[in-house]
Parts: C-alpha cells; sequence; structure tokens
C-alpha cells in the first residue's frame, strides 16, 4: 500500500488522530533522548518529570468541560 501525504483538505480525522500521535510520541522520545525534562497532565494533575525519573507535581487544573462545537479557520498565504 503506498503512503499518503496527509494534507489538510485530504485528512481524516483518524488519520490526523494517528500523525498527531506519532508527533507526539517522537517529541516524548527525543526530550528523554536530550536529557530534558518532561510536563505532562495525568487526569488533573500536572507533573514534571525529570531525566532521572524523579517525578514533581506541579499543580492541578479543572477536571475537562466538554466542547459541544468547536470551529477552526485556517488561512493561506499562497
Amino acid at each position: 500500500m503506498a503512503k499518503k501525504i496527509i494534507r489538510e483538505h485530504n485528512a481524516t480525522i483518524k488519520e490526523r488522530q494517528a500523525l498527531f500521535t506519532q508527533a507526539g510520541v517522537h517529541a516524548v522520545n527525543a526530550a528523554r533522548a536530550a536529557s530534558l525534562p518532561l510536563t505532562y497532565v495525568e487526569g488533573t494533575t500536572i507533573v514534571r518529570e525529570e531525566h532521572d525519573g524523579t517525578k514533581t507535581i506541579i499543580g492541578n487544573i479543572k477536571p475537562s468541560v466538554p466542547i459541544l462545537q468547536k470551529k477552526i479557520k485556517l488561512y493561506s498565504h499562497d
């Protein structure tokens, strides 16, 4: 099967999600390889994880609020 070039006009939501997942995994692996800390959310807790594996709780966030409708406008300068 040929690889599909994913662009804004031809990608499905599932394809975009797969792309974003791959990008996130790549970014985390690159940060770890460079011995940089990671900051992320576990549930409602903001966690900073150092390159040696130690975790520090930075703070808490409110639970998610469901979004019923979202509009995104993309502009091209072509």
